[in-house]
């Protein structure tokens, strides 16, 4: 596949209502992409939802994809179902898909630049500390999977095989917890631990695997370095890379979470950005009754 048709857009959703913010992010990312192919992932018991989701849009493309409810369950069930090569081979028909996840926004339709790079996976870029960036902020690399654009076939690649991913684990926490050794061996055997040599995959957070251990278990996976990525998207220390690159990024995550003060500013500054996607959203919680 070639040009648009290349990229699905998936849209987890777990719930049976919506808080506003979640509605405006629904709402901008089916905006943002009218010609796309949309899936919105969820449970069984949020069907009645996501059927009116999709009458109330009349997108031509956006469509509802039911899965298990034990992938929602929480957040170590969806972790462990985005680091299964079977979630990945349900989408084998295109050559990549792009995580939108409800508290993300896009600012721009520009999808296709990412597509066109050399890489594998994309993500809003992590500084050391993760969650927490340690002071001075240093770059750590890989991405948040929140908001996040993976070529399907080499995750699928990559999930098929077997391996014992300690030494990458073990050299991931050490990266990632400068001067910190004995808190670093500490996480890497709950890692191990954790993983039992049951499987391919140890337990942990899903983009952490593709940002730092995928790459060591196959070379030719690709991570978008953060010089790159935070064009792509901004996650923490929004401030900091938007003084790197002058400009916004394709889109962000946990906006609310991270640096609200810096968000508000930048939609105060340019009311346009969000302005078509906070007018649906308002007349779709009207419409749907959504009081979350």
């Amino acid at each position: 596949m070639t040009g648009k048709a290349s990229c699905c857009i998936l849209i987890p959703l777990y719930k049976q209502d919506l808080t506003a913010d979640e509605s405006l992010s629904l709402a901008n990312t089916i905006i943002r992409c009218p010609d796309r192919v949309i899936f919105i992932l969820h449970p069984p018991h949020c069907q009645k939802l996501v059927n009116q989701l999709i009458a109330w849009f009349e997108h031509p493309q956006l469509q509802s994809y039911c899965l298990p409810a034990s992938c929602f369950s929480g957040i170590a069930s969806y972790n462990c179902m985005l680091l299964l090569s079977d979630f990945y081979a349900l989408f084998a028909a295109y050559e990549w898909i792009l995580i939108v996840q409800l508290d993300a926004l896009l600012f721009s339709a520009n999808l296709d630049f990412f597509l066109n790079q050399a890489y594998d996976y994309w993500g809003a870029p992590f500084f050391l500390g993760i969650d927490q960036p340690l002071r001075p902020l240093r770059l750590l690399g890989g991405g948040n999977g929140g908001l996040s654009l993976r070529r399907v076939k080499p995750c699928i690649r990559i999930l098929a095989r077997s391996h014992w991913l300690y030494p990458a684990i073990r050299q991931f926490e050490h990266d990632s917890l400068p001067s910190q050794f004995f808190r670093a061996e500490y996480r890497a055997l709950c890692q191990v631990f954790s993983f039992g040599g049951r499987g391919s995959v140890p337990s942990m957070f899903e983009d952490l695997f593709w940002s730092f251990i995928a790459p060591k278990i196959d070379p030719k996976f690709q991570v978008a370095p953060p010089e790159q990525a935070m064009y792509f998207a901004f996650e923490t220390e929004p401030f900091d890379l938007r003084s790197r690159i002058g400009v916004l990024p394709f889109g962000c995550h946990g906006w609310r979470r991270h640096s609200p003060l810096f968000w508000e500013e930048e939609f105060k500054s340019n009311p346009a950005l969000m302005f078509s996607a906070l007018q649906a959203s308002n007349v779709l919680r009207s419409d749907l009754n959504l009081e979350a």
